[in-house]
């Protein structure tokens, strides 16, 4: 028996316009904090035993399938069972936790933060700086004007792929076959497991390994498709693409360029 689209499509379209008009409400539960709770009592488990790296690594793999596979399933699980008895609750469910996979609002808000300091008549620079620091992970405090612009559109550009894009590229993925929210949700596990453990530097070096590769390869495509509205948006749609097939190679990361 094949599912109607439509509770899935408007779903999304719900959850979408939450994202664009609420955003994350401060102190209301997130299904990240729950992930980042559970990643730390995890990580902590087997930093402190100082154990070989091949021990971590496959510690880490465990947490990847983990948080991802278990993620995926909870949240199936639990909207089969409020289905049977609400379907409208179960429904309303997938739009709150669709709407906590997108970031978008929040990546506006954050960038507006920035940018509205450098517009202001008497453009404090300092200011900038440290409101920047809060949202990039490089060091602030040398950077000029024209470098805090750029760090701003980096950032956007970057966590719109994480935080928009690749969400909602596997919520409809997921919806193909009426999984659309935990779908999502896994990937949002797997991004927020590269966002805390995805690091070369220790502790994290072989614990970490399987997070930042895992999501790599899931972040792949979303990144790449991202490519091509953003061509289009800009109005010089082969410049861009060029610019992209030159450049791109050039980051260590597969994702980065």
């Amino acid at each position: 028996m094949k599912t109607h689209p439509w509770p899935t499509v408007s779903a999304l379209i719900l959850a979408a316009l939450i994202d664009f008009i609420v955003g994350d409400p401060w102190g209301w539960p997130h299904p990240v904090q729950a992930m980042g709770g559970l990643i730390s009592r995890y990580c902590q488990l087997f930093i402190r035993r100082d154990l070989p790296p091949l021990v971590m690594k496959i510690a880490g793999i465990g947490l990847t399938l983990l948080l991802v596979v278990g993620t995926a399933a909870l949240s199936a699980w639990s909207l089969t069972w409020l289905n049977t008895i609400s379907p409208l609750l179960a429904w309303l469910l997938s739009v709150v936790w669709l709407a906590s996979c997108f970031a978008g609002r929040s990546l506006r808000r954050a960038a507006e933060e920035v940018l509205d300091i450098l517009n202001q008549p008497e453009q404090d620079l300092q200011a900038a700086r440290n409101q920047l620091a809060m949202y990039v992970g490089r060091d602030t405090q040398l950077l000029s004007r024209r470098e805090i612009r750029r760090a701003v559109l980096e950032t956007v550009s970057e966590n719109a792929v994480d935080g928009v894009l690749a969400p909602l590229f596997y919520a409809l993925v997921g919806g193909l076959f009426g999984l659309a929210a935990p779908v999502a949700l896994a990937y949002k596990a797997a991004s927020t497991l590269d966002s805390i453990v995805g690091y070369r530097d220790a502790p994290y070096t072989d614990l970490g390994w399987c997070s930042a590769q895992f999501e790599d390869g899931l972040t792949w495509l979303p990144c790449r498709l991202s490519v091509l509205p953003i061509a289009m948006l800009s109005g010089r749609p082969s410049s861009v693409l060029r610019l992209c097939w030159r450049d791109a190679r050039a980051a260590p990361s597969p994702n980065a360029g």
